[in-house]
């Protein structure tokens, strides 16, 4: 569980549609969203170590109440999930109202919304796509991302998880390079590299659809 949230997360916040859910003072705006049924987000004033106190305080809550712990892939109990961002943490756990409120109560939680699923947009399919294909703002709505440069003959670094070199985006354009996270093989096992690699010269929706990865 802790890797799928942080795996999900970290593509979520590179497409840019987690940054969608906020306002401009920085809160959650639900509209953005379909909120997910008995899942909070706990936004947590301070550092990593502050969230894993706020975590622990909130493991607790959920013991007090006799709210039901979740699995994690292991198979063993998970009671909540912090999640480091910029400057700041977020901590996902499970409950009901009276945990949510309990949590609102604790001095380190700026604020408690509803946990939600999220979605790209379909035209364009990622609005820095749209940012990217033009220098001035405001962003033209509904046209797709255009430029004459295809990339052909760059070859693209990706310093990441690694790579899946066979996937159909790629259309037989990526080699595989190093192995810097000591997993024994450059070959993806995580998945971000390979999104971070799609992003820069995927087939679909990709910049340099020609480059090489």
């Amino acid at each position: 569980m802790r890797g799928l949230l942080n795996g999900v997360l970290g593509v979520s916040l590179v497409v840019g549609s987690a940054l969608g859910m906020f306002t401009e003072d920085g809160a959650f705006d639900m509209r953005r969203g379909l909120a997910i049924p008995n899942s909070f987000l706990a936004k947590v004033n301070g550092s990593e170590a502050v969230c894993d106190v706020v975590r622990e305080k909130i493991d607790v809550i959920r013991r007090e109440l006799a709210v039901d712990a979740s699995r994690g892939d292991d198979g063993e109990e998970e009671m909540s999930v912090a999640m480091p961002i910029v400057s700041s943490c977020i901590v996902q756990f499970m409950g009901d109202e009276l945990v949510k409120e309990r949590v609102e109560q604790l001095e380190e939680v700026q604020y408690v919304t509803e946990d939600t699923e999220v979605f790209m947009a379909e035209d364009p399919p990622s609005w820095g796509l749209n940012r990217i294909d033009q220098a001035d703002i405001p962003l033209s709505e509904g046209v797709p991302f255009s430029c004459s440069h295809t990339g052909k003959g760059v070859n693209v670094y990706v310093i990441d998880t690694g790579l899946n070199k066979d996937h159909v985006e790629f259309k037989g354009r990526a080699k595989l390079g190093g192995d810097f996270i000591n997993e024994g093989s450059p070959v993806d096992q995580n998945g971000h590299g390979s999104h971070c690699a799609g992003t820069a010269v995927g087939a679909t929706y990709g910049i340099a659809k020609q480059a090489t990865i």
